[in-house]
């Protein structure tokens, strides 16, 4: 079985939405968009951050949200699509945001809080799959939490 990479257009495009991400916040560790199987189509760490998993140990985490993100899809015609997941470990926060054929994987610093993860999810949500910052509700909803600049990301 194989899986197909996006076209290099859309993987140069997740490539500088990973950046752009990894900018919002200090407190973003990491952005990865990982395909259907878990494989990290693009992926970087935060200059300053230590790994948590070794990499076998990331190899099946990536593996498990992305068998997790399938199944899911499972249950769409029930409850609806995945808009996004949030994890909470110990040392770690984790929220993956679902697109057709691959997903992004960002982990936080354990010390964000949950507000502040409401506030990424509302504002990445929007951005990704709607395209509305340009409406003023949006931009003001979104300017005093911890994504100033998604708009100029994604329009």
């Amino acid at each position: 079985m194989t899986s197909r990479l996006p076209p290099p257009t859309e993987i140069e495009n997740c490539r500088e939405i990973t950046r752009k991400i990894l900018s919002f916040s200090p407190n973003v560790r990491y952005v990865g968009v990982m395909n259907k199987f878990g494989r990290t189509i693009v992926g970087q760490l935060r200059k300053d951050v230590i790994p948590l998993f070794k990499p076998e140990e990331a190899r099946n985490e990536n593996f498990i949200e992305a068998t997790r993100n399938q199944l899911r899809k499972n249950f769409e015609g029930s409850i609806g699509k995945t808009v996004y997941t949030f994890t909470e470990n110990e040392k770690v926060k984790i929220l993956s945001f679902p697109k057709e054929t691959y997903f992004y994987y960002i982990t936080l610093d354990k010390d964000t809080i949950r507000e502040t993860n409401r506030s990424f999810c509302k504002c990445f949500e929007f951005s990704t799959h709607f395209f509305i910052f340009r409406n003023r509700w949006m931009t003001r909803v979104c300017k005093d939490n911890f994504v100033p600049l998604v708009h100029a990301i994604f329009v």
